[in-house]
């Protein structure tokens, strides 16, 4: 046979040009205003490229929420590479992708020695269009390099499976630290390892029901003390990661979601991904906690659902060991984010399947190889040709879809309008595309959204104070002022509201009234500049002094003419975001 016979020559690269085919369209995409501000754009750190106190920066940072230096360190080197050229970003995003897939595919044909399925799951992952909010969100950097060390793990285990030694599990400790340091999501991975012992590596045996629970320790702990040290590091990620998000005020509390609701997110979760593996249609990227879809009928089907899952990797962990390894691997993958433990508004994301839909695939794939065999008798080229035809057919149905979603990450206001239309009742679609639109210079199209938000969203001050924003850039001054004495009027601690109402008021000539609102924003937030630089410019206007020169100072402005009287405030003024 010649070498080129043997899918494990060319595997590897076919699944490259499937991914790259599938997302050719993202150099094209542009930053937005989803994060990528926060991780690149505007972070006055990696804004400066690779430098030694860069890195050291990441290493010690909780922005965001997280703690994940090699995800910094990643978008260092980027803006070194391509400066703030959004396709530059988005080319590496892509690059480490393609190489996942192919890392998958290496990972899992050493794992089962089952090259033909292994490439099956690998293709139809990598260009499966729950993969587009992990390649094509810039921001998102810390999936496709993570899973990179994850596939590279899986890898380096296998080999440690075939020949152990403490050489090639420091190897596998080494890749899962990488991993970790790129995102926390991989804490799991020793739990994952102990399940590939079982299938595909038979390393151990689940026993049958009855027998002595002795017998399978004796079989399980050397395994599971050769997993002590990543364990360990596991166990330390996940307690930096309880810390940064508690920095961050990102944790719900049990008040704020509880008991019944993390239950049910949960339940609703396990059950969705599957849903959206088989017809991943109406995706976003933003699904917020909302009591829309827990009705009893969706509560119930996904009980269903997640329960004969659960049956059936139990009922088959003798018979068909791929589903009970598959399973699990899915659900425990998801652990850290499956709503047990809420973190932000997030109910739940496509991102969050980059690592546990490789499970989910591994029981359809080896389910259906295993039907195909038994239908076809002694005669494999059948098979061998009905499961071709299904992998090629449903890899290009992926990867047109693919395709088109990643257009929606055009810029901020395609992939807002996208998030709006396909959750109507999306409080944080409408807000972020109503600011998107007003910041992009159309405040007459952001209102309407922005004010969405705020009837859908009442308890956020930030939904009025965009929306004051936005009538204050269409001109509407007066509406305004309204909306931002009802922020006031109800949370009267809000200094972000107090200052933007007082550079209305110096704007439309009432300094007096400015005056006292910035010093209440100074009062209540002293760490922020805004307000104080705004009372010494006031000041630097003298008293009384007429409306065009306290423009004047507020703008900054040493010379030129003065602003004419009909003209609005400089857009620059008021901050859209709850930042």
């Amino acid at each position: 046979m010649s070498k080129w016979q043997d899918v494990r020559i060319w595997g590897g690269p076919l699944v490259v040009l499937a991914a790259l085919a599938a997302f050719q369209a993202l150099p094209g995409l542009g930053f937005v205003a989803y994060d990528d501000g926060v991780y690149v754009v505007q972070n006055p750190v990696v804004g400066q490229g690779l430098s030694r106190s860069g890195v050291a920066w990441a290493f010690s940072t909780f922005t965001a929420g997280n703690w994940h230096p090699l995800t910094w360190c990643s978008h260092l080197l980027d803006v070194s590479l391509y400066g703030l050229w959004p396709g530059g970003h988005h080319l590496t995003s892509l690059l480490l992708h393609a190489l996942n897939g192919a890392l998958l595919f290496l990972a899992l044909a050493r794992l089962t020695r089952r090259p033909w399925p292994s490439l099956a799951v690998a293709l139809l992952w990598a260009v499966h269009p729950l993969r587009v909010e992990s390649v094509a969100w810039i921001s998102e950097r810390k999936d496709v390099l993570c899973g990179a060390f994850a596939f590279l793990a899986l890898w380096l285990y296998a080999r440690h499976a075939e020949r152990p030694s403490a050489a090639r599990l420091t190897a596998v400790a080494a890749a899962l630290a990488a991993g970790l340091l790129a995102k926390p999501m991989l804490v799991t991975l020793p739990c994952l390892l102990l399940l590939l012992d079982y299938w595909p590596l038979r390393r151990f045996q689940l026993q049958p029901a009855g027998a002595p629970i002795l017998a399978w320790w004796r079989a399980a702990a050397p395994l599971l003390r050769e997993k002590v040290p990543l364990l360990v590091m596991a166990v330390a990620m996940a307690s930096v990661t309880v810390i940064a998000q508690r920095h961050d005020d990102a944790m719900r509390s049990w008040e704020e979601i509880p008991a019944f609701w993390r239950g049910a997110d949960t339940m609703w979760n396990l059950f969705v991904y599957i849903r959206q593996t088989a017809w991943p249609v109406g995706l976003t990227p933003i699904y917020p906690y909302t009591s829309s879809w827990l009705t009893p009928a969706a509560l119930l089907t996904a009980l269903v659902v997640v329960v004969a899952g659960f049956w059936a990797a139990w009922r088959g962990r003798a018979t068909q060991p791929f589903v009970t390894a598959g399973w699990l691997w899915y659900a425990g993958m998801l652990v850290p984010v499956c709503g047990l433990i809420p973190i932000g508004a997030q109910a739940q994301a496509d991102r969050y399947t980059y690592l546990p839909q490789v499970g989910l695939l591994i029981v359809v794939v080896w389910s259906v190889r295993a039907g195909l065999r038994q239908a076809a008798g002694g005669d494999l080229r059948k098979p061998l040709r009905w499961g071709a035809t299904a992998v090629v057919t449903a890899t290009v149905v992926f990867a047109a879809m693919t395709w088109f979603q990643t257009g929606f990450w055009r810029n901020s206001i395609t992939l807002f309008a996208a998030a709006a239309d396909a959750n109507p009742d999306s409080y944080p679609a409408h807000y972020a595309l109503g600011a998107a639109l007003a910041q992009a210079g159309a405040p007459e199209a952001g209102v309407p959204h922005l004010a969405a938000a705020a009837a859908l969203a009442p308890q956020f001050p930030g939904h009025f104070r965009a929306l004051a924003a936005a009538l204050a850039r269409q001109g509407r001054l007066a509406d305004a002022e309204r909306e931002y004495r009802r922020v006031l009027l109800f949370v009267p601690d809000d200094a972000i509201a107090a200052y933007q109402l007082g550079l209305l008021y110096a704007w439309t000539g009432r300094p007096h009234e400015a005056q006292t609102l910035w010093q209440t924003a100074a009062r209540r937030r002293p760490a922020w500049p805004a307000p104080r630089l705004a009372l010494e410019r006031l000041q630097g206007a003298g008293t009384p002094a007429p409306t065009t020169v306290i423009r004047q100072r507020l703008l900054g402005a040493t010379s030129g003419a003065p602003p004419p009287a009909e003209a609005l405030p400089p857009p620059e003024w008021f901050d859209l975001s709850e930042r």
